[in-house]
């Protein structure tokens, strides 16, 4: 949340189910809205994301393989809800898409942009490699598809690691 609120969204909501992890995320998101007061404010909200209401609009959702597959299922079920609405565009970044699987097969779904994303060189050994997979799914949009965004997702550790062969 914090690099998206540097681009022009009109607002930037995150969803967490951890009491604790809410109350440090919003302190962070004030300390944030007081240095930086022209961009958009942090909203985080308590709360389940397989229950979370899409609100109306276009929207982008960020995941950094955040559940198992069971939940990403239903936040797909949220997504294919929203995008049933009509009349709004929805993009889908998964970091590390380790259940990629599960919104291809989705109908509402499709994939916009796939590649693997190198670590800037201050980030290099804070990750567990030196790049991650980055897949992009869209729905309700017209843009087309770059060229390889049907790269092929390979799980090298389950549940854990994914990357594009």
């Amino acid at each position: 949340m914090l690099v998206a609120s540097e681009y022009p969204f009109r607002s930037l909501i995150g969803v967490e189910l951890s009491s604790s992890l809410v109350l440090d995320a919003r302190k962070n998101a004030a300390r944030l809205g007081q240095r930086y007061a022209q961009r958009p404010p942090l909203v985080i909200e308590q709360g389940d994301a397989a229950q979370f209401s899409i609100p109306a609009g276009n929207a982008v959702i960020f995941l950094y393989n955040p559940f198992g597959e069971e939940v990403i299922a239903r936040v797909i079920s949220r997504i294919e809800e929203a995008v049933a609405v009509g009349g709004r565009a929805i993009f889908v970044i998964y970091y590390n898409p380790v259940h990629g699987h599960a919104f291809d097969a989705s109908p509402s779904l499709n994939r916009y942009f796939a590649a693997n994303v190198p670590y800037s060189a201050e980030e290099l050994g804070y990750g567990p490699d030196i790049a991650d997979s980055i897949v992009i799914w869209q729905a309700g949009g017209p843009m087309h598809a770059h060229a390889n965004a049907d790269a092929k997702i390979k799980i090298t550790v389950p549940g854990f690691r994914a990357e594009l062969a």
